[in-house]
């Protein structure tokens, strides 16, 4: 990580877990809760 690639630094990010679809080709997949996003204030409102 971080050697020049094409005269870029290269960098490398690993996942903590396998993607769904990796885990379901490998047999591993178990279905997981969908995280939920705070909902977005109106345009317009601020909140101080």
């Amino acid at each position: 990580q971080g050697f020049p690639f094409y005269d870029k630094p290269m960098r490398i990010a690993y996942s903590k877990s396998d993607s769904d679809i990796v885990a379901k080709l490998k047999g591993t997949y178990k279905e997981r809760p969908k995280k939920v996003k705070p909902p977005k204030p109106a345009p317009g409102v601020e909140e101080k």
